[in-house]
């Protein structure tokens, strides 16, 4: 099954409109979904080595997100982050051309057209690439470097509408730091200056995670000693 008629039925089904999707589809994309049924759903949930490397050959895969652009890094996650994250978008980021040495999305016209080319690959083909990724992600952001972008364990939604809600009009904390998290961790790196922020973007995240768990480590030490410095203080006062 290819990939593009996947995307299409998961739009039918999300907006209740299959029967009309099916009555639009030609004789062999109903074969193809009829066999997809048998043989493809529900999908596997490891990735297929042997399906990568054979999508190696033919693109240039970003399975390791160190490879990564962080401008590249920043519009993946906001993907993956958000209330319906979207397959095609995801695989458009992270599958590119064979002959693309540096990610560039400048071009819209080429960017639909890398869309459609990946839309003729078969389903389990990109399913495996992505699954490959994810894989990757979860083991560089919450164990190689974990802590340094996320916490393992974050604010719940319901605390996240509690804080909202009791804020009385006025942003809170949890609002605050959400709307402006990659801007921030961009400001950092270029410290400060935005004249800076697109060579920032253009960073690999190989060299951003490696700097970002500088940071916080040497932020960790620092608040170590200020509390310590306190406490000193306060004792030397008490006397």
């Amino acid at each position: 099954m290819r990939f593009g008629t996947h995307i299409r039925l998961y739009d039918a089904i999300e907006q209740d409109n299959i029967d009309n999707f099916v009555d639009s589809l030609s004789i062999e994309e109903q074969i193809e979904i009829e066999r997809a049924k048998m043989k493809i759903y529900p999908l596997p949930k490891s990735p297929d080595p042997e399906r990568v490397r054979e999508m190696a050959q033919r693109y240039n895969l970003y399975t390791n997100i160190l490879s990564m652009k962080l401008g590249q890094f920043i519009m993946l996650e906001s993907q993956l982050r958000s209330k319906d994250p979207r397959d095609e978008i995801i695989a458009a980021l992270i599958i590119r051309p064979k002959d693309e040495l540096e990610y560039d999305n400048e071009d819209p016209e080429r960017e639909e057209r890398i869309l459609n080319q990946v839309y003729e690959e078969q389903l389990l083909d990109v399913h495996s690439v992505i699954g490959s990724m994810m894989l990757n992600r979860d083991y560089t952001l919450f164990t190689k470097f974990s802590g340094v972008i996320y916490n393992k364990v974050e604010p719940s939604e319901e605390e996240a509408e509690d804080e909202s809600q009791n804020n009385d009009g006025k942003i809170g904390n949890e609002e605050f730091n959400s709307q402006w998290f990659w801007y921030r961790i961009v400001r950092e790196l270029a410290q400060g200056d935005i004249r800076r922020f697109n060579d920032i973007y253009d960073l690999k995240m190989s060299v951003v995670m490696v700097e970002l768990a500088f940071l916080a480590q040497k932020s960790i030490l620092e608040n170590a000693r200020m509390r310590a410095e306190e406490a000193r203080q306060k004792a030397l006062y008490r006397r």
